[in-house]
């Protein structure tokens, strides 16, 4: 019986040894969603290569109210989960519009709009996300 576990053993530590942790990043925000054709915030082309490419031309200013404006009530989920994964990376190299979009976020959740309290916390937690990485 020792002898057929034995091997066993040897191999299990061979194989956590040479395991090596499987490193990717935050989930909500290195992964983008695959929407088609469906209107979103501008990316840099090389986003699939680069999941924070963001588009130098964008300007950051109406990052809160052009994703208020792609948030309407029919827009699909996956689409509301990529603009707002954009709208993270964005918001994470400018503290004050990431304060601006949340207050947004928040008071739609607020007024109990369909949807809203799925953004606002697909919002907070992909910007938790995004402050681990800083």
């Amino acid at each position: 019986m020792t002898r057929r576990v034995y091997p066993l053993l040897i191999a299990a530590a061979a194989l956590l040894v040479l395991a090596r942790p499987a490193l990717a990043g935050p989930p909500l925000l290195c992964f983008p969603f695959e929407i088609g054709a469906a209107k979103s915030l501008p990316m840099a082309p090389e986003v699939a290569k680069n999941w924070h490419a963001t588009d130098p031309k964008y300007d950051v200013s109406h990052l809160v109210s052009d994703t208020l404006a792609l948030l309407v009530p029919s827009t699909p989920v996956m689409v509301r989960m990529e603009t707002l994964r954009r709208a993270t990376v964005y918001a994470s190299t400018n503290p004050k519009v990431a304060d601006a979009l949340t207050t947004a976020l928040k008071e739609r959740d607020d007024a109990r709009r369909p949807l809203a309290a799925f953004d606002y916390g697909y919002f907070v937690e992909a910007s938790r996300e995004a402050a681990t990485i800083k």
